[in-house]
């Protein structure tokens, strides 16, 4: 979806809650009223609207919490690889 939306990660958001194709017809109907592209003005369901909302807002507190110096560092930071497979597995036992 990054790529899709050209990185910009509140369309990518919206349209992991939302659907991917809500979000491409939403961006169609601003662009067809000739306005700018805007994710705060989107035709979307108020419930996508308030999800971006509360994770821009988590944003801004971690980034307050760095700048004073608050959040903790890692002594050792995790880092993910990727694993290759002989073959697929079931997850359904997580």
């Amino acid at each position: 979806l990054g790529q899709v939306f050209n990185g910009d990660w509140r369309l990518v958001n919206m349209a992991f809650n939302a659907g991917e194709y809500r979000i491409r017809r939403a961006l169609r109907q601003q662009r067809r009223a000739s306005q700018p592209r805007n994710a705060n003005t989107l035709a979307v369901s108020a419930i996508t609207h308030d999800h971006l909302a509360k994770l821009e807002a988590l944003s801004c507190w971690v980034l307050a919490q760095a700048a004073d110096g608050k959040l903790p560092t890692l002594a050792d930071p995790q880092v993910l690889v990727a694993l290759p497979l002989a073959q697929p597995i079931q997850l359904d036992f997580l």
